[in-house]
């Protein structure tokens, strides 16, 4: 489960980022840029709004954070609980639930490569291939914790071996498309206690490795390996949340995802994001 609190620490804005903090959770591809699908597990992962699947045309799109208080990732073949979805798991968006006080939470972020948002919180199977069959076998862990009173750790990490294994037009044993072998993540923060005189200020730092991937099938290509570092500081002080979020502090170019090796998907380069919060 990734928390509010976890995803405004990050300035998570969209779902590819805040999935990051899963051990076995992977962005596999944005289909030219109109939405965002992942896999659990080396499978396609289903995904669902407060337990209801979402249909096709609601997931042609980009899925933001600004309603969400937290993100179940469920996997493994006990996500058919849910109904019908994939047996790699499924990802259920919690919205924020409607309070019987007025509540109102005006939130501006800005930052660089032209990126501004602002949020108002008031109380194709065409291009699917089938194959004959295809398996997935690994380890994962996903591991959080208070080490000391305001310091937290949120760590991940997972070993993926998915490939098919029986096919009439691809070799038998190749990799399933954009599904690392190694993956893994590490984020930590700390929180100043209010009595001292630093309280209200945090800061944190992650980083997030991923494995090389093939990019089909056909193993024709391959999608490099990469460590992404963020850091944050923040304050929080009653009603009022400020923070500066660096996003991959290094630069480090890499790729996401991939449809093709004519549309893959580039990952973010070094952006500086600012937020300003109030809670009233």
């Amino acid at each position: 489960m990734i928390p509010r609190q976890v995803l405004d620490d990050q300035g998570v804005i969209r779902l590819d980022d805040a999935l990051r903090n899963v051990g076995g959770a992977s962005f596999s591809a944005n289909n030219a840029g109109r939405n965002d699908n992942f896999t659990i597990r080396g499978f396609t992962a289903s995904s669902f709004q407060n337990g209801f699947l979402d249909d096709f045309f609601s997931t042609r799109i980009y899925r933001e954070t600004a309603h969400i208080e937290r993100i179940e990732v469920l996997k493994g073949p006990a996500s058919v609980l849910f109904g019908r979805a994939q047996p790699s798991g499924i990802i259920n968006l919690i919205p924020k639930r409607p309070l019987e006080k007025p509540y109102y939470n005006l939130t501006f972020t800005a930052g660089s490569y032209n990126l501004f948002r602002t949020t108002a919180d008031p109380s194709n199977p065409l291009f699917s291939i089938q194959v004959g069959e295809q398996k997935s076998q690994g380890i994962e862990f996903d591991s959080t914790g208070e080490i000391l009173p305001g310091w937290n750790v949120l760590a991940t990490y997972a070993y993926s071996d998915a490939r098919i294994a029986r096919d009439n037009t691809f070799a038998v044993g190749n990799r399933l498309p954009v599904v690392p072998r190694h993956s893994g993540s590490f984020w930590s923060t700390y929180r100043f206690s209010p009595e001292s005189a630093l309280g209200g200020f945090g800061f944190g730092l992650g980083i997030f490795a991923v494995d090389e991937r093939p990019g089909d099938l056909a193993g024709s290509f391959t999608l490099p390996g990469y460590v992404r570092t963020d850091a944050a500081i923040y304050y929080n002080r009653n009603n009022f949340r400020a923070a500066v979020n660096f996003k991959n502090l290094f630069d480090v170019r890499y790729f996401e995802g991939a449809n093709s090796r004519t549309i893959v998907t580039p990952g973010q380069p070094f952006t500086v994001q600012g937020t300003i919060g109030l809670q009233f």
